[in-house]
C-alpha cells in the first residue's frame, strides 16, 4: 500500500499543503521546500502555509514570513493564523496585548477584532474564536470583523476530572469543524457540543458511548472529545484498543473493539488522535507496539492505516530506530509523512 521513498534528517517541524508541497525546517535554522531548495536561513516555527499557491510561515519571534510566487521573502510584524480566499487572519502584540486582525489582501484593508489570545475556525462568512479569559465562544463576520454571537461555556457547569479527582469548569479544547450548519466543539474531556452556526443556540451534545469501557472511572463516557475528527457527516476517533464514531445525522454513537486485530499485528495501544489524516476509508494512526527487545526507556512505535469499514489494518510500518512520541502523521497527494523523535522525517509513497 505504501513504501518509504525518502528520509530527511535533522527536521524540527514540517508543514504540507493540499498540493503536496512540503516545507520543513532543520536544526541548522533553514527552511527547505520539497527537493531541499533553501528558502530561508533564520530560526522559524512552521505554521499552516497555503494561500492561493503562496507560502506563509511564522518565525519564533511572532513575525510572519511570506513567500510570493517567485519564492521571494517578505517579512512583516504579524503572526499569521489562517487564510480564506482573499482574507488572512493575523495577530500582533501591542502594548503587551496580542490583538487580532482580518486583512483583505486585494484592497489592503485591515479590521481589528479585539485583544486576547485566540484559536480560530473559519467557515464561509463566520469566524469562531475561543476566549479563554472569559470562557466564551465568540463568533465574528470574517469579512468585516463584526461580532455576531457569543456562547458562554460557563453555563455548562463543571465536570469531574478523574485524573486529578476534582470538579473543574468546562473549557473549549478544540473546534472539530462544521457539519450541517452546526459548529462542533470538543470540550475538555468527555463532552462535544453542536451549536447552530447562525445563532449560537445549543442544538445537542454528546458525552457517552454506551458500554465503552476503558476503566471504571470513565465507563460509558466518550473518550477525550478532542480525539475525534470530522468526516462525511461523522465524528470518528480511536484510542487505546477502540475505534469509535458519532453519526451526526442520527446522533447515534457507537464503538468497535479492536483488540483482536491489534494483537494480530503486535500492537499494544493506539496513541491519542489530534487531526490525524483520513484518505478514503483509511484512518492513519500511530500506536505503541508490544514489548520488544530494547531498553526500558524505549518506546517501539508504528504508523498504521486502519480501514474504518472493515476495521482491519491494511498497512503498517514499525519504527525500530526511534520512537514517534506525540508527532502526528500528515497526508497529501498520495504521500504519507511521519516525523520521529530523532528528527527524521519519513516519507511514504502510495503504490
Amino acid at each position: 500500500m505504501y513504501k518509504e521513498v525518502d528520509r530527511k534528517v535533522a527536521v524540527n517541524s514540517f508543514s504540507l499543503n493540499e498540493k503536496g508541497d512540503c516545507l520543513y525546517n532543520t536544526s541548522n535554522e533553514v527552511i527547505y521546500l520539497n527537493s531541499d531548495k533553501v528558502l530561508y536561513k533564520h530560526p522559524v516555527k512552521l505554521q499552516e502555509m497555503r494561500f492561493n499557491g503562496k507560502f506563509f510561515v511564522n518565525d519564533q519571534y511572532g513575525k510572519g514570513i511570506y513567500f510570493d510566487e517567485n519564492l521571494n521573502v517578505v517579512i512583516n510584524d504579524f503572526f499569521i493564523h489562517l487564510f480564506e480566499n482573499d482574507y488572512v487572519l493575523l495577530s500582533k502584540k501591542e502594548n503587551n496585548e496580542r490583538n487580532t486582525f482580518i486583512l483583505n489582501i486585494s484592497i489592503k484593508e485591515i479590521n481589528r477584532i479585539k485583544s486576547g489570545s485566540t484559536v480560530n475556525l473559519v467557515h464561509g462568512k463566520f469566524l469562531f474564536r475561543k476566549n479563554f479569559d472569559l470562557n466564551l465562544i465568540e463568533t465574528y463576520s470574517f469579512l468585516n470583523a463584526q461580532p455576531l454571537w457569543q456562547f458562554s461555556v460557563a453555563d455548562l457547569g463543571s465536570y469531574y476530572d478523574t485524573f486529578q479527582r476534582e470538579e473543574k469548569p468546562y473549557q473549549v479544547s478544540k473546534f472539530l469543524g462544521i457539519c450541517n450548519n452546526e459548529l462542533l466543539v470538543a470540550m475538555q474531556e468527555h463532552k462535544i457540543l453542536a451549536l447552530d452556526i447562525a445563532s449560537g443556540k445549543l442544538n445537542r451534545s454528546w458525552n457517552s458511548i454506551e458500554n465503552l469501557h476503558f476503566d471504571d472511572a470513565v465507563k460509558d463516557l466518550i473518550p477525550r472529545s478532542s480525539s475525534f475528527i470530522l468526516t462525511n457527516n461523522k465524528l470518528i476517533g480511536a484510542l487505546h484498543k477502540f475505534y469509535f464514531e458519532i453519526d451526526l445525522e442520527t446522533g447515534i454513537s457507537k464503538f468497535s473493539d479492536l483488540k483482536a486485530v491489534l494483537d494480530k499485528h503486535g500492537i499494544l495501544s493506539i496513541y491519542p488522535v489530534w487531526d490525524n489524516p483520513l484518505d478514503g476509508d483509511h484512518f492513519y494512526l500511530t500506536a505503541k507496539m508490544k514489548d520488544q527487545d530494547k531498553g526500558p526507556e524505549w518506546s517501539f512505535d508504528c504508523l498504521l492505516a486502519l480501514n474504518i469499514v472493515s476495521k482491519e489494518i491494511d498497512w503498517m510500518h514499525s519504527f525500530d530506530q526511534a520512537a514517534i512520541g506525540v508527532n502526528r502523521p500528515r497526508y497529501a497527494n498520495d504521500k504519507l509523512y511521519q516525523l520521529d523523535n530523532k528528527h527524521t522525517l519519513h516519507i511514504f509513497q502510495k503504490v
